[in-house]
Parts: C-alpha cells; sequence; structure tokens
C-alpha cells in the first residue's frame, strides 16, 4: 500500500503540510499511533481536522505517512554520511551508524505499531532491502580492493540486515535489556572484526590500547 499526501487546499502550503508532518512525526515515534484520535492530535497541533485530513484520510494513513518519512530520513542521512568518506571501510561503518541517531527516538510502542501493521512493516521491509543491496556492493568494493578478507558480500549484507530488522522487534529490546541505537552499535562493532584482515584486527586493537 503506497500512501500519498492528499493535493493541498487553501487551508495547507508545502511549509505548513511539511511542520504538520514533522510534528506527527516527535508524536509518534513516541506515543505510536493507536492511543490517538484525530481530534486529539488536531488538539496537539493546534491545527483543525479538516488540516489533518487533507494529508490523509484517516490516524492509520498518517501513520504510515510518518513511517515512510521516517525510513526516508534514515537513507538520506546514511548517503550523506557515506558520501563523506573515501575508504570503503569507513563508508561502510558511516553508513550503518548514520541510521543511530534518528532510531533512539523510536520507542518500543512505535515500534510496536510498525510491527503489528502489515503496511508499516512492509516500508520497514522495503527500506531494510534497499539498505542491503546497498551495503552488499560496498562489501563487493571492499573485497575488490583488498580491505576485507575474501567472504561473500550477500552474506555480510544479510547478516547486517537480518540482525536491523530483529532488532526492531519490541520483545527482543526487552529480552536483551538494549535500545535500538546500542544493539545497533554492538552488531557494528562484531561485524567490523569480522570484516578486517586478522592483521588490521591486531592494529585497531594496539591503538586502542594507547589511547
Amino acid at each position: 500500500m503506497i500512501v500519498k499526501t492528499k493535493t493541498v487546499e487553501s487551508e495547507l502550503d508545502d511549509g505548513r503540510r511539511d511542520i504538520l508532518l514533522r510534528q506527527l512525526e516527535s508524536i509518534f515515534v513516541l506515543e505510536g499511533y493507536r492511543r490517538s484520535t484525530m481530534a486529539d492530535l488536531a488538539m496537539r497541533l493546534r491545527c483543525s481536522k479538516r488540516a489533518l485530513y487533507q494529508l490523509a484520510p484517516s490516524k492509520e494513513d498518517l501513520f504510515l505517512i510518518v513511517v515512510q518519512q521516517v525510513m526516508d530520513e534514515i537513507w538520506r542521512l546514511g548517503l550523506e554520511a557515506e558520501s563523506q568518506t573515501e575508504q570503503v571501510q569507513d563508508r561502510i561503518h558511516s553508513y550503518v551508524t548514520a541510521a543511530i541517531v534518528p532510531c533512539k527516538r523510536w520507542s518500543p510502542v512505535f515500534l510496536s505499531d510498525v510491527e503489528s501493521m502489515p503496511e508499516a512493516h512492509a516500508i520497514l521491509e522495503k527500506h531494510l532491502r534497499d539498505r542491503m543491496e546497498r551495503l552488499e556492493k560496498m562489501v563487493r568494493e571492499g573485497i575488490r580492493l583488498g580491505a576485507f578478507r575474501k567472504t561473500s558480500p550477500k552474506l555480510v549484507a544479510e547478516i547486517i540486515i537480518v540482525s536491523a530488522s530483529r532488532f526492531c522487534s519490541p520483545t527482543f529490546l526487552e529480552q536483551s535489556k538494549l535500545d535500538l541505537a546500542s544493539a545497533v552499535e554492538d552488531m557494528c562493532d562484531l561485524l567490523w572484526n569480522g570484516l578486517l584482515h586478522p592483521v588490521e584486527i591486531a592494529s585497531e586493537e594496539r591503538k586502542k590500547l594507547r589511547r
């Protein structure tokens, strides 16, 4: 299901629409969508219900727009972080860890709502698949350049994405006593040592001891 905002009528210009969507994002990533009504949201955002209905026909559709907005932001941040580094290993690390800051805002309630709504979960899964394809290309490049040990690029990308998908489960986070950002950070550290050549791992450990 692809959700698009409705054609904006006179009450909403593009700037106002963007502001409302950002405000909705702040609410939904902390509280989810189930507890709110359109009337509640309008009151909290100090706008009319009509303005919200111009964005989407229901609170469920508003939630889907926000989920897509959140995933688009993470994708954009990843590309920006990747573009600021040259070494392939630094690009991968920057690309993956760029998701940590925005993910810190995601509450268990938000993750539960994403998991339980098929359309929202589909948006998350597509985002993860797109990230996997990009990571696979970068890992393949790293192997070709000799920066990484020889391994399957698809396997590495799958490990990252399957892990990230599992980390989005409120059940996993509760059982592991981790938040989403911490889980991603730990996974990156473990994966990094697995990709580097043994000599490079020893070099990295020596650097840490000198600090």
